[in-house]
């Protein structure tokens, strides 16, 4: 009979060996390891080739928001460094996202116009929405 596989986001103790899975929102597991001595290793993200990051960042923080970026990461299963790759790519994406000033030169100006210009051509969907009341419109 096979061994039990573990629930998503569990802890399995085994000898001296400690085994974490995790899972994420794609459904991809990753299974990390950590001996007794205090070393982890990690076995990898199933179902997708993981990069390796080379490129170093270093903050000076304050004690308190060490503990709050800590204590957040744990209550989501992350590690602090996962947590704060995703929070400071997730708040970077928002900013470029919320440009309203575009500089671009002369050629790409006159295409983006041209598609601007253009007639519009009826769209089903678009027309079915409008026709949509609001439930709040009775």
């Amino acid at each position: 009979m096979p061994a039990a596989k573990p629930k998503p986001n569990s802890t399995v103790k085994k000898g001296a060996v400690k085994r974490s899975t995790k899972s994420t929102a794609s459904g991809e597991t990753s299974i990390k390891t950590h001996s007794a001595s205090g070393k982890s290793s990690s076995k990898g993200t199933h179902g997708a080739r993981k990069k390796t990051r080379s490129e170093p960042i270093n903050i000076r923080v304050l004690s308190q928001q060490k503990d709050l970026i800590d204590k957040a990461a744990s209550v989501v299963n992350k590690t602090r460094s996962d947590f704060m790759i995703e929070a400071s790519c997730r708040e970077a994406e928002n900013v470029l996202l919320d440009r309203r000033l575009f500089v671009v030169d002369n050629e790409s100006f006159e295409q983006l116009e041209k598609i601007l210009s253009a007639p519009l051509t009826d769209n089903e969907a678009i027309l079915s929405l409008m026709e949509y009341k609001a439930p709040w419109e009775g």
